[in-house]
């Protein structure tokens, strides 16, 4: 479906710092990175206390102001509904302490999985500029789109599971 006239919106501050903490998308990027979503996002909450509105591309959230052409925020899927992080729900000391070695453990093992399927990807996208090369045919440039699209999803996948799960550490 898409946001009608995707290309004119602009991201706010908040939003900018947002994607940036949030996502991990660099600023040079942000704007290719916010555009690809907005073609594809569809609907999923109107607001009738002037908040925005909520649309949603593979796991990110986008809160727009249609009428000013804004995105005010941006979010992972499974922050949506919550009032408040997991870890401000957690009384226990005891029990905070004892989920950070888990945890760590469990970014250590999602950051060597996600590297090895990143060298696959570059590994499937430079066959392919080389084929593209020799070529020059479409099939070719078809497939390193397809694998550069896999490879922003699945980018998209991991940042926000390293924010899932630093939401859930406590520092300090």
């Amino acid at each position: 479906m898409g946001v009608s006239g995707f290309d004119k919106y602009v991201l706010t501050e908040h939003a900018k710092q947002r994607i940036s903490e949030r996502l991990g998308i660099a600023v040079k990027e942000m704007y290719a990175w916010t555009y690809r979503l907005l073609a594809e996002a569809t609907p999923i909450e109107e607001s009738n206390n002037g908040d925005g509105v909520r649309y949603q591309a593979r796991n990110i959230i986008l809160v727009l102001n249609e009428a000013e052409k804004k995105v005010l925020t941006v979010y992972p899927e499974s922050k949506y509904g919550a009032d408040a992080d997991l870890k401000a729900n957690l009384a226990d000391p005891a029990l905070i302490s004892y989920l950070q070695k888990p945890l760590r453990a469990y970014l250590k093992e999602t950051q060597r999985d996600f590297s090895q399927e990143l060298a696959g990807y570059l590994s499937d996208l430079n066959l392919a500029n080389m084929n593209y090369q020799n070529t020059a045919a479409p099939e070719d440039l078809g497939i390193m789109v397809n694998t550069l699209q896999k490879l922003e999803g699945r980018i998209t996948a991991y940042y926000q599971t390293v924010a899932n799960v630093q939401k859930l550490q406590m520092n300090g």
